[in-house]
């Protein structure tokens, strides 16, 4: 891939960590609303299934990135991930992992079971959470347009 096509691609704006079901669909859903998202997992088989998902259901601005770091790398600043894999020890050992590569991780807010952790600094909460606020009010909207 040339440089120049490199730069013309959007960065993902937020990542989400954990494809099963819930987490692929998640992610597509995002995408589908036109978010750049980056996804990530322990299965790298996992990533490409949702990577060729992505293709499939219409190019969507979809990565997939196995090596964590590079993962976060990834995301435009404040960095946002999703970490969506079951509840106990599984997400204990997914926020290590990320604090270890993102420059500050702060507990933002649980939404459905979700906990959404992002790289910022406390001054920039207030806009973070209207980011996020507007991307899941985009995917519920979606939601519940599809079942009515």
């Amino acid at each position: 891939m040339s440089s120049e096509t490199k730069d013309e691609e959007v960065k993902p704006v937020i990542g989400l960590y954990g494809l099963a079901v819930m987490g692929q669909n998640l992610a597509l859903n995002i995408a589908s609303k036109g978010f750049p998202i980056a996804v990530c997992n322990r299965s790298p088989a996992k990533i490409d299934v949702t990577v060729q998902r992505a293709k499939d259901e219409g190019n969507l601005p979809l990565v997939g990135i196995p090596d964590l770091a590079e993962f976060v790398g990834a995301l435009t600043k404040p960095r946002r991930v999703i970490i969506l894999v079951k509840a106990g020890k599984p997400v204990d050992a997914v926020i290590e992992q990320l604090a270890e590569v993102m420059e500050v991780c702060i507990p933002t807010c649980p939404l459905l079971g979700v906990l959404l952790y992002t790289s910022l600094l406390p001054t920039h909460a207030n806009q973070h959470a209207r980011v996020v606020c507007a991307l899941f009010s985009l995917v519920s909207l979606s939601l519940r347009t599809c079942l009515l």
